[in-house]
C-alpha cells in the first residue's frame, strides 16, 4: 500500500512540475518613449508634457514619445506604418507618436499559451475623439489591436487623471517553437495633444502538457483510485 501511495504521489508531482507556468520578467525588455517597467507590470503613455492635456503632465518617466513612421517602429522592429489604425479599420487614421516595449528572444515551445492582462487608459473625449490605440505584436508574425479610443469608452479609469479606461485579457497559443520578440505599444492617432496609456500585468506562458505528462497524470490518478478502492474493502 505504501508503495502504491508513493508512486501515485510522485506521478501527480511530476505532472504538476511539467505543467509549471512561467512568469515573464517584464523588467528585462527594451523601452522606447515613456515607459515604466517592473518585473510584473508595464505602464506606457503617449504623453510628452503638461501642454498635452490642459496643464496636467501624464508623462511618468521623462522619456519623450517616439515619432511614428520612424523611431517608434524602428525600436519595435516593425515597418513604418505598423501602428496606423487604418490598417485595421480602413478609417484613414494614422499614428503620430507613442511608446513601445520589446521583450526579446522569449523561448516558446509549440502549443505554449501566452497570457496577460491589459488596461487601456485615455483622455480622448467620449464622443468625437481621436483613435489612440494600444497594440500587441509577435514580431514578424502578427500585430493585433488591444483597444482604441473610438467613441464610447466610458469605463471608470480607476487611475487619477485619466478620463476613462477599458480592460481585458489576451491569450495566444503558439503553433511553432522558436525564439520570439513580444512587442507592446500605445500610440496617439491623428494628433499629439491628448494622452492615452497602456498597462500590462501578469504576463505568463503556460506550457502544453506533453504525452509523458498525461501518462504520469493518468498513472497517478489510477493508483489513487486503486488505493481508495482497497481502503473501502478494508472497512467492509
Amino acid at each position: 500500500m505504501k508503495t502504491y501511495a508513493l508512486a501515485a504521489l510522485l506521478g501527480l508531482a511530476f505532472t504538476a512540475q511539467a505543467q509549471a507556468v512561467q512568469t515573464l520578467d517584464l523588467a528585462t525588455g527594451t523601452a522606447g518613449g515613456d515607459v515604466l517597467a517592473t518585473s510584473t507590470s508595464l505602464f506606457m503613455t503617449t504623453a510628452l508634457n503638461a501642454d498635452d492635456d490642459n496643464g496636467i503632465n501624464f508623462n511618468l518617466s521623462g522619456g519623450m514619445p517616439l515619432m511614428a513612421g520612424g523611431d517608434l517602429e524602428t525600436v519595435a522592429g516593425h515597418p513604418a506604418g505598423e501602428y496606423d489604425i487604418d490598417l485595421f479599420d480602413n478609417s484613414g487614421s494614422m499614428a503620430t507618436e507613442g511608446s513601445v516595449y520589446v521583450l526579446k528572444n522569449v523561448v516558446i515551445n509549440a502549443g505554449d499559451t501566452l497570457s496577460f492582462a491589459w488596461t487601456f487608459y485615455t483622455n480622448e473625449p467620449e464622443m468625437g475623439g481621436m483613435k489612440d490605440a494600444a497594440y500587441f505584436s509577435v514580431l514578424n508574425h502578427f500585430t493585433t489591436v488591444l483597444a482604441n479610443a473610438a467613441d464610447g469608452i466610458t469605463g471608470d479609469a480607476g487611475l487619477s487623471g485619466y478620463r476613462a479606461a477599458t480592460s481585458g485579457s489576451f491569450n495566444y497559443t503558439f503553433t511553432s517553437a522558436g525564439s520570439y520578440d513580444l512587442v507592446f505599444a500605445v500610440v496617439d492617432t491623428d494628433d499629439s495633444i491628448t494622452s492615452s496609456a497602456l498597462m500590462i500585468n501578469d504576463a505568463t506562458i503556460t506550457p502544453v502538457p506533453e504525452a509523458e505528462t498525461y501518462a504520469l497524470m493518468l498513472a497517478g490518478l489510477g493508483l489513487v483510485g486503486l488505493m481508495v478502492k482497497r481502503s473501502k474493502r478494508r472497512f467492509h
